[in-house]
């Protein structure tokens, strides 16, 4: 949230050190929307292949490391690269928390604590601001490289987030599956959970069928054809005037 808010207590700072017109700045935020879809198609397919906590943090890894480069970019042109890259880990990063912290969650429980992910979205957009009354006054790049550190906590907390069971189960590894439930239980002070995976049997219980049947990725992808075929161009039209 810190660096997708970034953009717009920057511009100022950015006009003056490298006298760019209004042209150039657009062309900044034109590569960062690029960045952006990207990012989202990238990551959310490597969370498919490769799983929901591989690609985080490679998403938040790639935001860090890059937020801190473009804080200290010698040339506008630079600059422009790096908020580009940025934008793709951002892009990515996002989704991939939500489904990660879905998967952990029983159906009735998802839509309260995913919304409470989204509310911390708007904390981190809070903080951004007072960030920016801090430090604007000091250095635009001073301000980058304080909304970038953040970021990095999760690369030091990553041995605390664990592979969602569902994406384990689902790519034929029930035993790292169990194992992670295990874990959990473990940590929580509550009974292990004990048995066998099983397929939900009726679609619109609690998971659909398609997305824990083992040994076909792209099922779950078909049960939700329709949905994202009616979200997408809402969400679109939500972007176009946020």
């Amino acid at each position: 949230a810190m660096e997708k808010s970034a953009m717009m207590y920057i511009m100022q700072g950015v006009s003056s050190e490298w006298q760019v017109n209004v042209e150039k700045l657009g062309l900044l935020a034109s590569f960062s929307g690029l960045g952006q879809i990207l990012g989202s198609w990238t990551f959310g397919r490597l969370s498919d292949l490769r799983g929901r906590r591989t690609s985080l943090l490679c998403a938040v890894s790639l935001t860090t490391s890059v937020g801190i480069l473009s804080a200290v970019a010698p040339t506008f042109e630079s600059f422009v690269l790096f908020r580009f890259i940025i934008n793709i880990g951002l892009s990515g990063a996002l989704p991939v928390a939500f489904t990660l912290l879905s998967e952990f969650l029983p159906a009735k429980q998802r839509p309260r604590w995913t919304s409470f992910l989204y509310t911390s979205f708007g904390v981190g957009r809070l903080v951004t601001s007072l960030t920016a009354w801090l430090l604007l006054d000091v250095s635009w790049r001073c301000y980058l490289l304080a909304i970038a550190l953040p970021s990095g906590l999760l690369l030091l907390l990553q041995k605390y987030v664990p592979e969602t069971p569902q994406f384990l189960f689902t790519r034929g590894r029930p035993k790292e599956a169990q194992d992670v439930l295990d874990a959990l239980s473990v940590m929580n002070g509550v009974k292990a959970t004990s048995g066998k995976f099983t397929r939900v049997k009726e679609a619109g219980g609690d998971d659909t069928e398609a997305a824990t049947t083992q040994g076909d990725p792209a099922a779950g992808c078909r049960v939700w054809t329709c949905s994202a075929i009616v979200l997408c161009p809402l969400w679109f039209c939500t972007a176009l005037g946020s």
